[in-house]
This record gives structure tokens, sequence and C-alpha cells, in this order.
């Protein structure tokens, strides 16, 4: 008899959905954490003590993964199974890929030669248009059918795809952000 793993949403008993209120989760981990921390474990046998600190370990890596709307994203389209025709593929929308290669080189010029004040704009626009798209996935989540068409799979995954590139170039642009060493000064 096998069991499976519990998901992140029922180790910190959260409904399964995009939708979360992030003071549910941090109650919630408190929650878990009264029950499951290590120190509560401190006399307890060696097999209780590791069992405690596993179950810990799996909510703090619960709570990370939710924490995050991508990587919430990401999980709730991996629930679904991959396309059986064998047709799964990246976004081959011209128009889509026109735009991440534009930022891209974007993000590069800022990088490069930008002042710390266009960096800095850059990052809030790049953030906020992740968040709007963010934001879509959760309005086309939760008007999803069940079971879910192709089409609307398919649109999820575009979404998915486009936060993972603003992601990307977020990621990029924090290193000269955290080290000004990086910025060209306007001075």
């Amino acid at each position: 008899m096998s069991t499976s793993s519990p998901t992140p949403f029922e180790l910190l008993d959260l409904e399964f959905g995009f939708a979360l209120n992030p003071k549910t989760l941090e109650q919630n981990l408190f929650q878990a954490s009264l029950k499951w921390h290590p120190d509560r474990f401190a006399l307890a046998s060696p097999e209780e003590r590791l069992l405690a600190e596993d179950q810990m370990a799996a909510i703090n890596e619960a709570h990370d993964l939710l924490i995050d709307p991508l990587s919430r994203a990401e999980f709730l389209l991996a629930t679904f199974p991959e396309d059986p025709d064998g047709q799964e593929q990246r976004n081959s929308d011209p128009e889509f890929l026109m735009e991440m290669m534009e930022l891209r080189e974007t993000v590069e010029i800022a990088i490069k030669g930008g002042s710390s004040d266009e960096t800095c704009q850059l990052h809030m626009d790049l953030t906020r248009k992740e968040s709007k798209i963010l934001a879509k996935f959760g309005e086309y989540w939760e008007n999803l059918q069940s079971p879910p068409k192709k089409s609307e799979l398919a649109a999820l995954k575009h979404l998915c795809e486009h936060a993972r590139y603003l992601r990307s170039a977020l990621l990029q642009l924090q290193q000269p952000l955290f080290n000004p060493a990086l910025i060209r000064r306007d001075d």
C-alpha cells in the first residue's frame, strides 16, 4: 500500500487554488510549526525527532512554494498531466518571442550602461507587469472548467511562461541593484 505525500496545500491546511491570503498562509505556517517544530521533540525518541525534522522541512518548503505566486502557479499547472499527444511545446507566438527578445536587450542595456535610477525604474515596471500577468493567471484559474479544456490550459501555460521570462529578467536586474558597483554612476 503506497501513500502519496501531502501537497503543499495540505501540509499548510489551505484550499487548493491560486488565490491565497498571505495572512492565512503565515497563520497556518505558525500552527504547523507549533505542532512539528523539532524543539518540541527534544526529549522524544530519535525516530520521532527525525520525523519532526522531516515534517518541519516539508512545511517550510511548502510555505516557500506557496508564498511565491509564480511557483504556486507552476505547481498548479504541474497537477495536470502532460499533453497526451506529445504536442507539449513552448510558446511559438512571434509577438511574444519578439517581446521577450526586446526585454532581454533592455535588461542587458540597463545592466551594462544604465543609471541606477533607470535600472530601479525598469525593475519596478517589470515587477508590476509580472504581478498583472499572475493576477490574470488567477482570474483564468478561478474560471477553469472541470475538466479543463486544452485551450484553457494552453492559456494558463502561456501566462506562466510569460511570468517566468519576467522573473528571469528581474533576477538579472537585482544583481546590479544590490551591488551598486555594477551600475555606472551618473555623477
